[in-house]
């Protein structure tokens, strides 16, 4: 159970540094991993909560909540001696799961996104292979999500492209 406190600073974090996706992936069947798999797509919950180049940062967040933290290399090949690392802390699911709901009422930005990514994580859990009817209802409920969370996530360069105030 996260406090208060860490709860808000998660979610400042999330806001100003991270992001909420819903990742669609679509298996072919043309590949030797996939090819006992049918075309459909593959949703997976992604949760960023920050991207910084300040490496006791990593330490920071990691001693408030668990999470996976990945390294890269800063505008190019990471064998590139002159290039600042970057590390950036992500959730799995289950972490997702349990830390998301916490953070929820702290976050400002991207509070929407979040609340349409738990829906769907609640959609893949309590789903259970069946009818073709039921699996296209499955589908059409990930893509709907899947959309949304891609629309308010490029709502603010759709903005600025266009001429217009980012929101």
């Amino acid at each position: 159970m996260l406090s208060d406190a860490h709860a808000a600073w998660l979610a400042a974090w999330i806001d100003g540094e991270g992001s909420v996706m819903l990742n669609k992936r679509t298996y072919s069947g043309n590949t030797p991993q996939t090819h006992n798999r049918t075309a459909y797509p593959h949703y997976r919950p992604a949760v960023v909560v920050a991207c910084f180049t300040y490496e006791p940062l990593r330490y920071a967040i990691a001693a408030v909540v668990p999470g996976q933290v990945y390294q890269h290399r800063v505008g190019g090949d990471p064998r590139t001696p002159l290039k600042r690392s970057q590390w950036t802390y992500r959730w799995n699911v289950s972490q997702i799961v349990e830390y998301l709901p916490q953070v929820l009422p702290w976050l400002v930005i991207k509070q929407e996104q979040a609340r349409l990514l738990l829906r769907a994580t609640k959609i893949k859990h309590s789903y259970v292979p069946g009818s073709r009817e039921r699996d296209a209802e499955f589908r059409a409920s990930l893509d709907e999500i899947y959309l949304s969370i891609r629309r308010l996530n490029t709502r603010g360069r759709t903005a600025l492209v266009e001429g217009g105030d980012a929101e």
